[in-house]
């Protein structure tokens, strides 16, 4: 056998197929406790009120966060009529407190102020991520008229886009 040609063991050295156990010597196998009874976990759409978020809660939550990816995504998300109606909504209630010196009125306008300011800065970013898209298509169509071919690879196509686009295409 292999034991006996390989590793030189003789037969009578080998154990024995009773003898061999696939848990440690040590553990006690006969007096193992059972295991408690105890309830399932609750049923995750009882809270589904936690994991709902409003859409202002996501952009506040999208300002946050480093990744521009992330941000355009959760930006893009909802439309800007959501997003106004739902600080229409919340502000008075969630900001009742005033600052020394100014009154309500005033704080009530910067509010509005800065929510006209993300409105205006997300359709700013849309019209330059489509202006981008036009100097990307053009680009695109040069090459293929250049390159006379039916069909490129996207390797190719993406470097001639990054050397000849004028602006950052990292978003």
């Amino acid at each position: 056998t292999f034991l006996s040609n390989k590793l030189q063991l003789k037969l009578d050295e080998l154990p024995n197929n009773d003898d061999l156990a696939r848990w440690h010597p040590d553990f006690d196998f006969v007096n193992i406790p059972d295991i408690d009874i105890s309830p399932l976990p609750e049923s995750p759409d009882r809270n589904y009120k936690q994991l709902l978020a409003s859409p202002i809660e996501i952009r506040h939550f999208a300002e946050k966060t480093q990744s521009q990816r992330v941000k355009r995504a959760l930006f893009s998300t909802f439309s800007s009529d959501d997003v106004s109606s739902t600080i229409a909504l919340s502000s008075p209630s969630k900001e009742s407190y005033s600052i020394d010196g100014l009154s309500s009125s005033l704080i009530d306008k910067i509010r509005s102020k800065e929510t006209n300011k993300l409105l205006s800065n997300k359709i700013d970013d849309q019209k330059e991520m489509l202006s981008r898209l036009e100097q990307a298509i053009a680009i695109v169509q040069q090459f293929f008229i250049a390159e006379r071919a039916t069909s490129l690879q996207l390797d190719l196509v993406a470097k001639q886009i990054r050397d000849c686009h004028s602006g950052p295409l990292s978003y």
